[in-house]
């Protein structure tokens, strides 16, 4: 009797919540704090909303960190990676966040549509760690969330993020002309898309990126031997070695 070739996974469930140099975990009420003291720095929530910029108030954070607990479809500081004595990979200090809304929380379930956004310390910004956290949100919808098209939205100033995007392959679809003031000027709305690969088609969905990807340009990113969530890779074939499930 010929025993079955059971497919091997293409890197370990243990390293779900980890990328090269972050590790992602949940955010807890205890750490409201920490989340308010991230996203209430000059500069953090002004490249991600149209409203009037205003100093944000302790109660609409609380509110906030309250709602995407109850209904975000993920909800993760963004930390420095660590290392136990044990040599495992453990969360760090929190240097951002990163929240995704639930699919039906913007259309029909049958869509899975949805938007995430990440939000970085300034300290922290301009050194690969958008991008990095970028690339980690996408693999995750691609392979735990279903997802097949994506589209993002920003403002034509917020030039680094739109950078971010496009080297992660997503291309310009078009620009609502001057619909942004600010700044005593106007500025467009762009909005990119990809439509998934044969990695994403066999998942299906939408997943749809805010502007809130806050960073100036990216000086440099690691070049490793990484997953890339955005590459089509090849069926297996159960002949190959496994892969040794190392990721970013």
């Amino acid at each position: 009797m010929t025993q079955a070739i059971m497919p091997t996974l293409p890197r370990p469930v243990t390293l779900l919540f980890v990328s090269e140099r972050l590790v992602y975990r949940s955010v807890q009420i205890t750490d409201k704090y920490t989340f308010y003291a991230i996203i209430s720095k000059p500069g953090c929530m002004e490249l991600g909303h149209s409203l009037i910029p205003r100093p944000p108030i302790q109660r609409s954070m609380d509110e906030f960190l309250e709602m995407y607990q109850k209904k975000a479809l993920i909800f993760v500081f963004i930390c420095v990676k660590e290392w136990s004595e044990s040599g495992q990979p453990t969360a760090g200090k929190p240097i951002g966040s990163l929240n995704m809304t639930p699919p039906s929380l913007e259309s029909k379930e049958d869509h899975r549509s949805t938007s995430f956004a990440i939000w970085l310390s300034e300290e922290y910004r301009g050194k690969g760690y958008g991008t990095e956290a970028t690339k980690w949100a996408v693999d995750w919808a691609f392979n735990y969330a279903g997802v097949h098209h994506i589209e993002l939205w920003s403002f034509s100033y917020n030039e680094a993020a739109i950078r971010v995007w496009e080297k992660i392959g997503l291309q310009l679809e078009g620009r609502k002309r001057e619909s942004v003031w600010f700044q005593r000027k106007w500025f467009d709305t762009v909005i990119y898309f990809r439509i998934a690969d044969a990695l994403g088609s066999l998942l299906g969905g939408v997943i749809r990126i805010s502007s809130q990807l806050f960073m100036p340009v990216e000086t440099h990113v690691a070049e490793t031997a990484i997953f890339d969530p955005l590459k089509v890779y090849p069926a297996p074939t159960g002949d190959e070695d496994p892969h040794d499930g190392s990721r970013r």
